[in-house]
């Protein structure tokens, strides 16, 4: 959730830097063309012509509900360390505006931005925090200035661009920049070396230094997959005393499966045990909060294969329900059903996406929560086609429940209360029969009188010597005092 909080903190200071300052209250007169001459007769470029400014410039900044989590407005003024070093191959993961979204009208002339705009210049990123449209490639790649005299950055790189009437002359007059083509530059060498078609400038000069990461990263691997195998066995990975480093020893106390598995492993991987061994206490890669890492990339790459399934099939259904956690939480799970068509066959899947914290339990604050998060996750609403959901009028109402909302946006979304739920109320009812409770009841004295220790050995013996009954597919009496009506309907079964 650090994501979404950086969002909401972004928001805020958007909204503190509309309000104007005393120092700025009384407007100056504009020397632009002052200004554009003694630029141009100094010889220096011009970082933008200040004839982009107007103003009509001054539009009504609405923030959207729903920020993308790469709009390229929390981008600007940000340092290389927290945009492109962060998050290589940034420039092409900039949002851009779907098709039904509707481009805000400036409040002067009644103009707006066009979408031919961006496909006409590629650099064009439009963001919706800040109703304008930024050249991605210098507010990602630019040092902060540029020209001759290194003059300070301004529209299209360190302010939004909003003058839709100049846009086409102001497009091109950018385009033409020294600056504007240095920061392609790098975009395009930055992609180069994250595609690995190049190295790395100071790997290309230090081979030992790509020796030692190529040998690292082969230690990664069988680390990786010890996870990963853990996590498909279900298997905890700590233990009591998980620190430090992993020698071939045996511990005295538990120190958890993954260790374990690692130590195990050793014994016959010499290059694995040689950097469990000697390598640095920083970089063994083997601590709580590595494994963490771990465990959130494999999350990250799962959803993002789902999503991506999601989106192919073009037609989905959600489905969610609302409880409290262990703490007391409220949280929605959140579910998808699809067709996925990547086998020759087609095939219903079913696979959940996530736990989603709410604080909102209403029909309307729970709408908010599962349409946030499947817009926020990158799954295209379009194509949502069903939603199925418990009976409780919350999920279910006729007019305050999130299906009606959800019917009010998306007119094909329909409604199908869960058939689990249905069934489960349909036998919880039937239980309150006096005859069906007292079957239950007979049931269960059975069970109870074959589940004794002394009578299991002895039901056992007598089966093991019972040549009839070892010709017969045997099934096992279950306890029919568990809740819940599906259950109750599997306990019967063997009878």
């Amino acid at each position: 959730h650090s994501e979404t909080l950086v969002i909401v903190l972004y928001k805020h200071a958007v909204r503190n830097n509309i309000k104007m300052d005393i120092r700025t209250f009384f407007k100056k007169p504009r020397l632009e063309n002052d200004e554009i001459e003694n630029s141009f007769n100094n010889q220096s470029q011009p970082i933008e012509p200040a004839r982009n400014a107007s103003p009509e410039t001054n539009v009504s900044v609405t923030l959207p509900e729903i920020v993308h989590q790469h709009d390229i407005g929390l981008y600007v003024n940000k340092p290389a360390t927290e945009t492109i070093d962060l998050f290589p191959g940034l420039q092409n993961l900039i949002w851009t505006p779907p098709e039904d979204y509707k481009f805000p009208v400036s409040e002067k002339r009644n103009l707006k931005f066009q979408r031919s705009w961006l496909l006409k210049y590629k650099w064009l990123a439009y963001s919706a925090i800040m109703n304008g449209v930024f050249c991605k490639y210098c507010v990602l790649f630019s040092v902060g200035g540029g020209g001759i005299g290194h003059q300070k950055l301004g529209l299209l790189v360190k302010k939004p661009f909003t003058n839709w009437k100049k846009a086409l002359e102001s497009f091109s007059y950018h385009n033409s920049l020294e600056y504007h083509k240095t920061s392609l530059l790098k975009s395009n060498m930055r992609a180069e070396i994250y595609n690995q078609n190049i190295l790395p400038v100071d790997l290309q000069i230090s081979e030992q230094q790509l020796n030692f990461i190529n040998e690292s990263k082969k230690c990664l691997i069988p680390i990786i997959e010890t996870l990963i195998l853990c996590g498909r066995q279900g298997l905890a990975l700590r233990g009591s005393n998980d620190s430090g480093r992993i020698t071939s020893e045996e511990p005295l106390t538990n120190d958890g499966n993954f260790r374990a598995l690692l130590r195990y492993r050793a014994k016959t991987d010499d290059q694995l045990n040689t950097f469990l061994q000697n390598s640095s206490k920083n970089a063994m890669y083997i601590s709580n909060r590595i494994q963490n890492e771990f465990i959130v990339i494999f999350h990250n790459l799962i959803q993002k294969q789902i999503i991506e399934r999601v989106n192919k099939s073009q037609a989905f259904s959600v489905t969610a329900d609302e409880t409290a956690d262990i703490a007391g939480i409220e949280q929605v799970s959140i579910c998808v059903r699809y067709i996925n068509n990547d086998d020759a066959k087609l095939k219903v899947r079913e696979d959940f996406l996530s736990f989603v914290p709410v604080a909102d339990v209403t029909g309307k604050g729970l709408l908010n929560v599962i349409l946030d998060f499947l817009e926020y996750s990158g799954i295209d609403c379009a194509y949502l086609f069903g939603q199925g959901y418990d009976g409780a009028s919350t999920m279910s109402g006729e007019f305050h429940g999130v299906q009606a909302y959800i019917r009010e946006k998306y007119h094909l979304a329909l409604y199908s209360h869960c058939a689990a739920h249905s069934f489960n109320l349909a036998v919880s009812a039937a239980c309150s029969i006096p005859q069906i409770r007292n079957c239950l009841g007979t049931v269960q004295s059975i069970y109870n009188f074959f589940n004794t220790p002394k009578r299991q050995i002895a039901l056992h013996d007598a089966i093991q010597n019972n040549e009839f009954l070892l010709q017969e597919k045997k099934k096992n009496l279950k306890n029919t005092a568990q809740q819940g009506g599906y259950s109750r309907m599997n306990q019967l079964e063997p009878i």
